[in-house]
């Protein structure tokens, strides 16, 4: 009977001992994932812009009326017609161009950036209660490439070529008064281009977005022939040459002045 007592209290002594043991290594393993999963709240490095290009501000749109056969001009719209700026949200426009070098994580990246006005209906599928907005567009451009585009056009050609890129976005007061990463300034563009820096490059998407544009020589002046942005791209479906009937004009200097 006593050594049944003894073992009795040695097993419940040993049990003890073994829960007090669990019971640790459980605090400790606690312990531990909390040490491991707490950390300082730390921000993502911003984005910033090193240099800005003088704006290009003014151009002249020309494009060709096919019942009068006439060409029509408009400044910084392009239309068949003559346009009022009030109706430039309608229409292919810009209110500036211009270069940002863009620095991140200690690469420098080069933007295109235009402003144009834009809109939206506020019912789509009746196309009633038009919204003019304004609106930002920018790509990304490959420095070899963009090298390559700028020789191309110093030879006045007139061949047409296409400045494009994979990394492209855009941005607009349509929610501004939202305020916070809503508000349309500097400073929510640049993030948003960050975040397009940091996208991976798709192929697919290389051809849709871009610059046609072309270099010549028209009565003795030299002049740039261009057509902006993402709204117009190359495809099985569209023409060879977008400058054909359409597009803006403007002093060969002050367009490449955007790239100095």
């Amino acid at each position: 009977m006593l050594l049944y007592q003894a073992f009795s209290t040695f097993a419940e002594n040993q049990t003890i001992t073994h829960m007090k043991y669990i019971a640790t290594l459980l605090i400790a393993v606690l312990l531990s994932q909390g040490v491991s999963y707490s950390q300082s709240r730390t921000n993502e490095a911003k984005a910033t812009i090193q240099s800005k290009s003088t704006k290009l501000t003014e151009a002249t749109g020309w494009a060709k009326n096919k019942t009068s056969g006439q060409w029509v001009s408009n400044q910084n719209i392009i239309h068949n017609e003559a346009a009022r700026p009030a109706f430039a949200s309608f229409l292919e426009n810009f209110k500036w161009i211009q270069v940002w070098k863009v620095e991140h994580e200690g690469q420098t990246h080069t933007v295109l950036v235009q402003e144009k006005a834009a809109g939206y209906y506020k019912y789509p599928k009746i196309q009633k209660d038009w919204n003019a907005i304004t609106k930002s567009e920018w790509i990304i451009l490959n420095e070899d490439s963009l090298k390559g585009w700028l020789s191309e056009l110093s030879k006045k050609t007139n061949e047409p070529i296409c400045i494009r890129s994979e990394k492209y976005g855009d941005f607009s007061d349509r929610f501004s008064t939202l305020g916070g990463t809503k508000a349309y300034n500097e400073t929510n563009i640049l993030s948003r281009i960050k975040s397009d820096i940091e996208e991976e490059e798709d192929s697919r998407y290389a051809s849709r977005f871009g610059y046609w544009v072309s270099a010549q020589n028209v009565d003795g002046k030299d002049v740039i022939r261009f057509r902006p942005l993402k709204s117009y791209y190359v495809s099985r479906y569209k023409k060879e040459n977008e400058l054909e009937d359409k597009y803006f004009e403007v002093e060969y200097s002050k367009f490449m002045n955007l790239f100095e």
